[in-house]
């Protein structure tokens, strides 16, 4: 599991996507995540089995809206340049990466993995807002609240396979019950939530049938035979 705020990693690995022959621009879904920013419709999911994929598209999110790197290089020679906002949202918002994948399971168990979760969050939180720091006597979305009052800033949160501990037969439904409703504090009405963007396997309906998290919008990536004839679909 990795958790940063705007990672350059995804910067590197979406610039030597687009060095491959078969490179496709996708970053069309980037116009329609500019029109969605900061309103009630700013919470998208994108599910596909191809982790491959998925996480490409993920990559592209954080890339490019990230601060504290320029990656003109890269965005100035795709589609979404030619588009309005380009350049209002082109490196100019605090991302929250996150790689919900955990590759030693077998050596963990549910309460570390979200002990992991909000220990590093709050971590990358105190370190990129010092003047305000943390409130331990907190919850994780408090804290994000917190720093939102005091400083105005807001967040893009990308949650890279979010739904993985969902699908683990070594996670007690009780344990998935409580990361639904985690996942759901964290997000739901939340004035500090510029965008959510969350890639899955499954539909989310699939593991809350609507309880929670209702507040998602849902797409397929979907692919031709050939990785790049993939295409983003609204379900």
């Amino acid at each position: 599991m990795r958790i940063k705020f705007n990672m350059s990693k995804q910067y590197n690995l979406v610039r030597d996507l687009i060095e491959e022959e078969n490179f496709r621009d996708r970053s069309e879904m980037l116009e329609y995540l500019n029109f969605l920013m900061e309103s009630n419709s700013r919470y998208i999911c994108v599910n596909s089995k191809n982790s491959t994929g998925k996480t490409a598209m993920a990559s592209l999110v954080t890339s490019y809206y990230s601060k504290n790197f320029d990656s003109r290089e890269i965005f100035d020679d795709l589609y979404i340049s030619e588009t309005d906002g380009y350049n209002e949202h082109l490196n100019n918002h605090n991302v929250i990466h996150m790689n919900c994948k955990l590759p030693r399971w077998k050596s963990r168990n549910y309460e570390v993995y979200i002990c992991n979760i909000e220990e590093a969050l709050l971590n990358e939180l105190d370190k990129l807002f010092p003047t305000v720091g943390v409130n331990i006597n907190y919850s994780l979305w408090q804290n994000f609240n917190r720093v939102y009052k005091k400083t105005g800033q807001k967040f893009v949160f990308v949650f890279d396979d979010w739904d993985f501990i969902l699908r683990s037969d070594r996670v007690e439904t009780e344990d998935k019950q409580e990361y639904l409703e985690f996942i759901a504090e964290l997000f739901t009405d939340a004035e500090y939530v510029e965008m959510a963007y969350l890639t899955g396997n499954k539909s989310i309906s699939d593991y809350t049938n609507n309880r929670y998290l209702d507040m998602f919008t849902e797409f397929e990536l979907a692919g031709e035979k050939s990785r790049e004839r993939e295409t983003v679909e609204m379900y």
